[in-house]
């Protein structure tokens, strides 16, 4: 199963929150620098290279619930039941 946009931003501020890096989720780097970007707009993250984590990003955990997914290293995002976090709603890919 394909990510949403929304699914895969969430993905890497996991990976971020519970092992310092946002690649922790993702079954492949393609498009990473794209989500990277989004997640930086959000202000969920830095500019900075390593990305570091803002206070806003660990709030946005919080509230969406994260921690109730899977937490292993390396387990592909595309598997988890999306439906225990709380995730806002998706935008259309217009906006």
């Amino acid at each position: 199963m394909a990510l949403t946009r929304k699914q895969k931003e969430v993905a890497l501020l996991k990976g971020l929150i519970e092992h310092d890096n946002g690649a922790a989720y993702f079954y492949t780097m393609l498009g990473y620098s794209g989500t990277l970007n989004r997640v930086r707009e959000s202000g969920w993250a830095t500019d900075t290279w390593p990305p570091e984590l803002t206070e806003a990003g660990t709030k946005a955990y919080k509230d969406m619930k994260l921690s109730k997914l899977p937490k292993t290293r390396y387990s592909d995002a595309r598997g988890w039941n999306w439906d225990k976090a709380q995730l806002p709603e998706e935008e259309s890919a217009d906006d």
